[in-house]
């Protein structure tokens, strides 16, 4: 069920890069820090339960150090770059249909 909503996800944020939409820089960031928050509860939960016997603590707190350094990085390029503003600006007009961008 996971996997489907990361898919259904993952569908909408391709056409909101493609289409150039203002939501994407938001809706990727709170994508990522989801899928980084879930895939620690999850690796936690395995470690924890005895599931993994190659699981150690060090080794789990260095991979979920790596990915919110990962996370932090990529929410600070899509807030504060010039680039990202200058690409990602197309809105919904307020009528609710897309309107002709060039």
């Amino acid at each position: 069920m996971i996997h489907f909503g990361a898919v259904l996800v993952l569908t909408l944020l391709s056409a909101l890069f493609f289409r150039r939409r203002s939501s994407l820089p938001t809706t990727y960031v709170t994508f990522m820090w989801v899928a980084t928050m879930a895939g620690a509860a999850v690796l936690t939960y395995i470690g924890l339960a005895g599931l993994d016997e190659e699981f150690t603590l060090p080794k789990h707190v260095g991979a979920a150090a790596r990915d919110v350094i990962i996370a932090a990085a990529w929410t600070g390029y899509m807030f504060r770059s010039e680039r990202v503003r200058a690409t990602f600006r197309a809105r919904l007009p307020s009528g609710g249909t897309e309107a002709n961008s060039t």
